[in-house]
């Protein structure tokens, strides 16, 4: 606060007196100096933190590098180098500085153009890394350890598997095969390129040399293939051959979903201490919000002793599986009272948890203006989950507009467009997305499919009897785990949120509720009305159709409005998803 005012004199008391300092106290000082124009003092504290063994992060780099002179800088370079090259890459404003030196050095070794590729690809700037290296085989002929390392990272995170074969067989051809770290990100690149074998292939050949490196990598790598039981071997077998997993290890095993990992793993993560870093602190906590909800996660969230954007940004998440759009929203204000920048994760996982149910469309608006402020509107999870958000709240138009500017789509988006044009009506340009979607070469699962059949369901595009077709798609469903969002409606009364699904009995009221929807069924049938039929997308008989329609989940909130309201009073009822066309239901009709 006190620095926020130009007040160096108080902030720096107030500082002084903390028992306690962190790399946020020591950021908002240096901030404070740096906006109050008291340049001469930011050196001095900044090697002071380092002296008391606080670790900058990239924002303390980014807010001294603004203002320092060009030697002062080199001297930065040298502490930035010392620290860790990841750090390094990670702040932006360092990498776009060393790429204007870059660019102005007369000649170059092969050390100045590893330092700029690494620096790209940690930033995840991969197709840049990828184009300059090619530029540097023009000049450099003799490849080093650390560009082998550099340009296999850039072939793991690209899928790149002809540039990652060419890479092996250089590797082998110039004796580089002895070194670990190049090895192992071979392995790391045939795995995520879905070539499992090949990497467990190196991994064996690499006997006797293994560290806890390439354990973690080839465990990783039958994660994401999804031969878990193979992970799990190994996860024994590193442990029995005297390797102590480290974080990275334990942030790796707890991503698997099965039920039994993760408090197998958390027991062992106790004895070792590593609860309470951010990187295991984190991944235990996805592991136990899928487990066991948003109370565990936020319990272990609590443990985490210096939470970072990550941290953060992975409770806010949980909230949005959860559907919880107020504890999304008060986690992420949280995260802006302790002074960290949220990122386009962060956003994107806030914007999903708007999504949900039971939040307003303004509040959505909200975080997409603090998208467009923050820049990262434009970046793919944030730009998705827009489009998943307008849809599904109904704002077409919006989702649309959204669509139509991403300059590269995913299955996420294509869906949810699909999806908010098949629900809302516009049949044809749910066919459009989807025809396009197969033009642009974006794999498509289950719900496609079923966005597509709903579509032309709707549009009656789809000819009777094909009944066997459609439990084509419920298999392709089932084979890709793909669930359809249920339908539900629900009502507020009394500052208490009352949630009803089709043929739902449930509530406590549900005797009354249902005796309530037989009185209404018999006065519409007494007026003449006639159910139709063709919204129920099931191959039974006519006769169960109509049972079906008398228990949608819109009747039976509508029949307990009606007990629980008194006469006269409006009735507010809400759905996820697209309203039932036709004449609505009101008190008016004397029900």
């Amino acid at each position: 606060m006190y620095m926020n005012w130009y007040s160096v004199l108080n902030g720096r008391k107030v500082f002084e007196g903390m028992l306690k300092r962190n790399v946020v106290t020591w950021t908002s000082l240096l901030t404070g100096y740096i906006q109050a124009g008291v340049l001469l003092d930011v050196m001095s504290l900044f090697f002071r933190m380092r002296a008391e063994g606080v670790w900058p992060n990239p924002f303390t780099f980014s807010s001294v590098l603004s203002v320092v002179a060009s030697q002062v800088w080199l001297l930065l370079h040298c502490v930035c180098v010392q620290f860790s090259d990841e750090m390094y890459a990670k702040c932006g404003l360092l990498v776009e500085e060393a790429r204007v030196v870059f660019c102005r050095m007369e000649t170059r070794d092969m050390v100045s153009w590893n330092t700029l590729m690494a620096g790209l690809v940690l930033n995840g700037r991969d197709l840049e890394a990828l184009k300059l290296f090619h530029d540097s085989r023009s000049s450099i002929t003799m490849l080093t350890e650390s560009t082998y390392s550099t340009v296999i990272k850039l072939c793991a995170n690209l899928k790149h598997l002809g540039l990652a074969r060419q890479l092996h067989s250089s590797v082998l051809k110039r004796g580089f095969h002895s070194y670990g770290n190049v090895m192992t990100a071979l392995m790391d690149a045939y795995s995520k390129a879905g070539q499992l074998d090949k990497a467990l292939d190196i991994f064996l050949l690499m006997s006797g040399s293994q560290n806890v490196v390439s354990w973690t990598a080839m465990i990783n790598g039958c994660i994401q293939n999804g031969d878990i039981p193979l992970a799990a071997a190994l996860f024994s077998r590193m442990r029995e051959d005297g390797v102590a997993p480290n974080d990275l290890t334990y942030s790796t095993i707890l991503t698997v979903s099965e039920a039994s990992f993760p408090p197998q793993s958390h027991a062992q993560v106790i004895k070792t201490n590593y609860e309470c870093t951010p990187i295991v602190g984190t991944a235990l906590m996805v592991s136990y919000s899928k487990l066991c909800g948003t109370e565990e996660a936020l319990s272990i969230f609590k443990m985490i002793d210096q939470k970072d954007v990550v941290s953060w940004s992975a409770m806010l998440t949980c909230y949005a599986q959860a559907g919880d759009c107020n504890g999304a929203t008060n986690a992420f204000i949280k995260m802006s009272m302790h002074g960290l920048k949220p990122n386009e994760f962060t956003i994107s996982s806030a914007i999903d948890a708007c999504a949900s149910p039971a939040a307003g469309v303004d509040l959505g608006r909200q975080f997409h203006a603090i998208s467009i402020r923050h820049r990262c509107h434009y970046a793919l999870c944030v730009s998705s989950a827009l489009v998943s958000m307008y849809a599904r709240k109904g704002s077409i138009e919006n989702a649309q507009c959204v669509f139509e500017k991403q300059t590269d789509r995913d299955l996420v988006s294509g869906n949810s467009m699909l999806s908010g044009y098949a629900q809302h009506g516009y049949n044809q340009k749910a066919l459009d997305v989807f025809r396009q979607m197969e033009v642009e070469g974006i794999e498509m699962d289950g719900l496609t499919f079923l966005s597509v059949i709903m579509g032309c369901t709707h549009a009656g595009l789809v000819e009777e009897g094909k009944w066997k077709e459609k439990d084509e798609v419920r298999k392709l469903m089932d084979t890709k785990k793909v669930k359809k969002e249920a339908g539900c409606s629900w009502i507020q009364i009394k500052n208490k949120v009352h949630f009803f699904i089709a043929s739902d009995k449930s509530h406590p009221l549900s005797e009354q509720i249902y005796a309530k929807l037989r009185s209404m069924t018999a006065k519409l049938k007494q007026e003449g009305y006639c159910p139709d039929t063709s919204f129920v997308l099931h191959d039974v008989a006519e006769d169960q159709k109509e049972a079906m329609l008398a228990m949608h989940s819109e009747r039976l909130v509508l029949a307990f409005g009606l007990i629980a309201i008194p006469p006269g009073a409006p009735l507010h009822i809400f759905k996820n998803l697209r309203g039932v066309r036709g004449r609505p239901y009101s008190d008016e009709n004397g029900l």
